[in-house]
């Protein structure tokens, strides 16, 4: 059975909102044609580089707000990039995007137009509530869905220019041994117990551009509601080439710079692993243990605080992270704690759309380090018999 030791003294959580925006294609504008012209906020997953479609659809009326319906639906396309992106910094200059067949302004009234990335995120009916669910267990089948809206906009020969955000919370781990002498194999982290599915009204209205009541306020405003079957989240780690095949650890001091070990997998220079999840509000489940420093999720039995090994049921009442690791010695390779050694602890979060979370862990172990104490006896008095000269 799988032990569970303590393993972490201290865990910081660090908030990078995303705050750069970049112009990044545009539709090909013919005559009285609707062309798009997207504008989308930097992140890890998805870049000015990688994003190759997107889906649109406006409602047409006399004045904005459009009441949305299947009646004003106006137009629902999927335009897609005819090429690699050029990186340059000004529009003009970027790869543009092209949908069929063309759709053309009315000579009055106004156009409310709602869009969503990648242009099969969301395969339901147009409209302006989007349920949307998280159900890939590992962050390798997450996908960073990002929204966009252009209210009231009526004929002209320039482009819509969409504002993309960020939808969804972004989550990820970095690491660092608490000691010179101590490497660790992380083999897995889990976020236990997340709902995995989401509604959203992307016409909520308000500025910047959703609802938001501050500029410095974190996320974009957008207004989640999650609910469904508690389900866990594995973050996808970097191979590092340790002992067991998994992401090496190491020391990392306070005055180190970076102070922390980025685990997160890549693929060539693109981060992969981070997770992708509804926006939420998670409360810590109760982590308790006995006097070996073991410990679970949920109540001890009699028998389990008393023995060094048990099971448990991760899917109960708050949440958690669950990491799962060994721990070698640097200088010898001697095995110190064994792989598959777990430990969690409880998790309290706030998780807004559009805002990166890190999760700085320490890594420590329940290994005591070996110490000496010295004592230095007296020197025992000898007399010895007297010699005569």
């Amino acid at each position: 059975m799988k032990k569970n030791f303590l393993l972490l003294a201290g865990v910081a959580t660090m908030f990078a909102a995303c705050s750069q925006d970049d112009f990044i294609s545009e539709n090909e504008n013919n005559g009285n044609a609707i062309g798009f012209s997207t504008i989308m906020t930097r992140a890890a997953e998805t870049t000015t580089t990688s994003m190759t479609d997107f889906r649109v659809w406006g409602y047409y009326g006399e004045a904005s707000p459009v009441t949305a319906s299947s009646t004003s639906l106006y137009m629902d396309v999927k335009p897609t990039s005819s090429g690699t992106h050029s990186g340059t910094t000004t529009e003009s200059g970027y790869e543009k995007f092209t949908y069929s067949p063309l759709k053309f302004w009315p000579l009055n009234g106004v156009i409310d137009f709602f869009a969503v990335s990648p242009k099969d995120a969301y395969s339901s009916t147009a409209s302006t509530t989007i349920e949307y669910n998280v159900t890939a267990p590992a962050a390798s089948g997450h996908t960073d869905l990002l929204f966009a809206r252009a209210l009231n906009q009526s004929r002209q020969s320039a482009r819509v220019k969409m504002d993309f955000k960020h939808a969804l919370s972004q989550i990820r781990f970095e690491a660092r041994s608490a000691y010179e002498t101590m490497k660790f194999a992380v083999s897995s982290i889990e976020l236990v117990n997340v709902l995995p599915n989401g509604t959203v009204n992307i016409a909520s209205t308000g500025t910047n551009p959703w609802s938001i009541t501050a500029a410095n306020t974190p996320g974009n405003g957008l207004k989640w509601s999650a609910d469904g079957t508690a389900q866990n989240y594995s973050f996808g780690l970097a191979s590092t080439g340790s002992a067991v095949g998994n992401a090496t650890v190491v020391y990392k001091s306070d005055t180190d710079n970076p102070k922390y070990v980025g685990i997160i997998s890549k693929t060539g220079d693109t981060e992969t692993g981070a997770l992708m999840i509804i926006p939420q509000t998670l409360t810590a489940g109760t982590v308790t243990a006995n006097s070996n420093g073991i410990n679970k999720i949920g109540t001890m039995t009699t028998s389990e605080a008393a023995t060094a090994g048990y099971t448990y049921n991760e899917l109960n009442n708050g949440s958690y992270i669950k990491v799962t690791y060994a721990a070698y010695d640097v200088a010898t390779g001697v095995e110190l704690i064994p792989a598959g050694t777990e430990q969690v602890f409880g998790l309290d979060a706030t998780f807004l759309p559009g805002v990166k979370y890190t999760y700085q862990l320490t890594l420590k172990g329940i290994l005591q380090p070996i110490e000496f104490q010295a004592q230095v006896e007296p020197w025992a008095p000898v007399t010895l018999p007297g010699v005569e000269i």
